[in-house]
């Protein structure tokens, strides 16, 4: 059913004639009558009582209110999809994981917003698994976290690399200690976050194989374990962001034979015809926002 001829049906229904009509729509009268009639035919049935007065016939009646509700949600449809075009509006579903959360993107959102000030933007704050998950499932539109599932249909865009330090109390032995190797850690109670990134997953691997006996303490919460350590309950490690200013009763120490890093960037669709404009703004803007990294 053409949309056309449904919007003459309710202009001949609003202006009383098929002439007022035309000349609302800027038609000839002759079209009007066709769409009319064309609607007529297919539907098979008279919809209007031609005459003086236009008069709607019982079928007319039933036609009318499904018909205005199907003009209503077209204009609605238009609506949304001229906004999806529009790369200035819109609404983006974004994910980050900590430290980038509380440490990066309040920076990049803020800058971003004073570009694109009617876009709004949704945060989700989970692990890096977490969120990925959630940018394959269409739940988010793109992440800022580490690679933790490799999957054909996703673009992981590297933007920053985290080093990882290790934590210890200030009494600690290793808190004096020039140089420290992975094997300095034989027997130390350490504290390792659960879900781990990939660099903390290599990192326990490269514990067990060159550092020999140790206690594992698994810890969900991603900023627990420095009170921890803070109370010389253990030893653990972080990333260089999470370091803060001040942080009592903590040394933090590079280990000499680790050298991986925790590498986050901008987790998304491949198919750049599956994001909307506002998501492929934001996503540039990110990756060109180096300088507030």
């Amino acid at each position: 059913m053409d949309i056309q001829v449904v919007k003459t049906f309710f202009s001949i229904l609003k202006n009383g004639s098929f002439q007022e009509a035309a000349k609302e729509l800027g038609y000839a009268q002759s079209t009007v009558t066709n769409h009319i009639q064309s609607l007529e035919t297919e539907l098979g049935v008279v919809l209007m009582e031609r005459g003086k007065k236009i008069r709607l016939t019982q079928a007319g009646e039933l036609f009318k209110n499904p018909a205005k509700q199907m003009l209503t949600d077209y204009e609605n449809l238009m609506m949304s999809i001229n906004e999806f075009s529009d790369n200035t509006k819109g609404t983006v579903q974004i994910g980050a994981n900590e430290p980038i959360a509380s440490r990066i993107l309040p920076k990049i959102l803020n800058a971003f917003h004073k570009q694109f000030p009617l876009i709004n933007v949704e945060i989700t704050i989970d692990t890096s698994i977490a969120l990925n998950n959630m940018v394959i499932e269409g739940k988010l539109d793109l992440a800022i976290c580490t690679l933790s599932i490799n999957n054909n249909d996703m673009n992981f865009i590297p933007i920053l690399e985290l080093p990882i330090l290790l934590a210890v109390p200030i009494s600690h032995p290793l808190a004096s200690k020039k140089k420290i190797y992975l094997k300095d850690l034989r027997n130390e109670r350490i504290l390792m976050p659960r879900p781990q990134t990939s660099a903390l997953k290599k990192l326990e691997d490269l514990l067990d194989k060159r550092t020999g006996p140790y206690v594992s303490v698994k810890i969900t919460n991603m900023i627990s374990p420095m009170a921890f350590v803070q109370n010389e309950f253990g030893i653990g490690f972080l990333n260089s962001l999470k370091v803060e200013s001040s942080m009592p009763g903590v040394a933090l120490k590079e280990i000499e034979d680790l050298k991986d890093k925790n590498v986050n960037g901008i987790f998304i669709k491949k198919d750049s015809r599956l994001l909307t404009p506002a998501t492929r703004n934001l996503a540039a803007f990110i990756k060109d926002s180096s300088f507030l990294l």
